[in-house]
């Protein structure tokens, strides 16, 4: 049934069947229930009304079915607000009905502020441009001077970095010797000579050290200052030294040319001190040296007992003076060269060593030297006269060890000790 009366409504305008829709209220429900009250005089009741006549009775047919209408757009039904009545018209005409427009939504997407596009400078007019080579031409200028102040700043500070900087950074402290580079020797930064003990010395350091004893059993030290001193003054400091002496003896003389720091005399600085020459062979042959100082206290020499000269024998009265006599001891590195040279020399060698002999020597007594023996070793000696004063010119060799003395005495006393039977 619903779809026979859906079927026969659908051809129906709109309006005639809401014509037919009564409105029912709460007042025709009482009126229907049992036992509701009578109504009011003056009342008309809704249900005395006439009721309309029911629908003939037609028998069902079920038509065909109908092609479906075209699709329309049927429009929304309009919004209305919360607490506003709906007032529905009892015969609306759609055809002339137009619907409001539908309301904006009440969230809105705030639209995207588009970007600024800067703005282009107008470009300037044609007669401008006359003007612009006098700036293009001062652009290269500028670059040029620019380019020339950065490399002439930076030449200035590798000249600055070239001569000042190496100036503050501390310098290598130097090795013990000879120095070729710049170093800090003690307090000082030099570039040539020698660093020794934190001093620096014009010298080879050897200088720095004392003489070493040549002769082992001679070794107790005459210290004696030769700075700024003449030949006289070192002879009068050796022989105060020694006049005290009670006892045959001698001493290792240590000449020092230097306080602070202590340097000693070498080879070279002994020879000219005293005014020696010695031959080359044996000078080049050298490796080392000593300057022996010796005394005799106890000299009571007659002609018999202090020397014998070719010829025979002179008698003298004894000398009253302690022997004082200096000797020179020299280190061979070759000890073969040390015999061919020795004779060689000997033709100048009393002129050579004379400023040695301590005293006024005289002449020499003979022509040539002899050769004596003592106690196992060989010498080779010059007299020299007085007589009296026992003063010669002797040398002897000990395996490398070269002895020259200005007595005989004082020779034999090194050889005595250079072979430890003294």
């Amino acid at each position: 049934m619903e779809e026979q009366k859906n079927s026969q409504t659908s051809g129906q305008p709109i309006g005639s069947i809401l014509a037919d829709l009564k409105i029912r209220t709460m007042s025709d429900d009482l009126k229907g229930a049992p036992n509701s009250p009578a109504p009011l005089a003056g009342q008309t009741s809704m249900s005395a009304a006439p009721k309309a006549p029911p629908p003939p009775n037609i028998p069902a047919q079920i038509p065909p079915r109908p092609s479906p209408p075209p699709a329309r757009v049927i429009p929304e039904p309009p919004l209305h607000l919360p607490g506003e009545t709906l007032v529905i018209d009892s015969q609306p005409s759609f055809a002339a009905t137009k619907l409001p427009p539908l309301p904006t939504p009440q969230t809105q997407i705030p639209p995207i502020a588009p970007k600024p596009v800067p703005a282009v400078p107008p470009a300037p007019p044609p007669d401008q441009f006359a003007s612009r080579p006098i700036s293009s031409a001062k652009k290269p200028i500028f670059k040029l001077v620019v380019i020339f102040g950065v490399l002439l700043l930076a030449v200035g500070l590798a000249a600055g970095a070239y001569f000042f900087w190496p100036s503050e950074q501390p310098k290598p402290v130097c090795q013990e010797g000879q120095i070729t580079t710049a170093c800090q020797c003690g307090a000082d930064i030099k570039e040539t000579g020698f660093c020794c003990q934190n001093n620096w010395l014009e010298k080879d350091c050897s200088v720095t050290k004392p003489p070493i004893a040549l002769i082992s059993a001679i070794n107790q030290q005459l210290p004696i200052n030769i700075k700024d001193a003449t030949l006289n003054k070192v002879i009068a400091d050796i022989k105060t030294n020694l006049e005290g002496s009670t006892e045959e003896k001698a001493r290792l003389v240590v000449l020092k040319t230097g306080v602070s720091p202590a340097t000693y005399a070498t080879l070279d600085e002994t020879v000219a001190l005293f005014g020696l020459k010695i031959d080359s062979l044996i000078k080049n042959n050298t490796s080392d040296f000593n300057l022996l100082a010796y005394v005799n206290p106890a000299v009571a020499s007659t002609s018999t007992s202090t020397a014998t000269v070719g010829s025979g024998n002179a008698s003298s009265s004894p000398e009253t003076e302690k022997e004082i006599r200096l000797l020179l001891v020299l280190k061979q590195n070759h000890p073969s060269l040390i015999l061919p040279a020795m004779t060689g020399w000997e033709t100048t060698m009393l002129e050579d060593i004379k400023p040695m002999i301590l005293g006024s020597p005289g002449p020499s007594m003979t022509s040539e030297f002899q050769s004596s023996s003592y106690n196992n070793g060989s010498f080779r000696y010059k007299k020299l006269s007085p007589i009296t004063t026992a003063l010669a010119i002797n040398y002897t060799v000990k395996d490398n060890i070269l002895i020259i003395g200005t007595s005989k005495n004082s020779v034999f006393y090194a050889w005595d000790a250079v072979n430890n039977t003294r």
